[in-house]
């Protein structure tokens, strides 16, 4: 596997955990926003593209 990334110039470490193919299904992430209620929370990741993958941590 091939790993390339940086940050502010400087080489990141290889994450611990293994990344996933392109052509592996993606993963789903949690994700919290601060400020809105949930019905919000729900309305945002809705209308953002490709919010399918994400679902809100409680």
């Amino acid at each position: 596997m091939l790993w390339l990334a940086a940050s502010d110039g400087r080489r990141l470490r290889q994450p611990s955990r293994p990344i996933s193919h392109l052509d592996a299904p993606e993963r789903v992430m949690k994700v919290r926003f601060e400020g809105i209620d949930e019905s919000q929370q729900r309305a945002a990741l809705a209308a953002f593209p490709g919010g399918g993958r994400f679902v809100l941590s409680n």
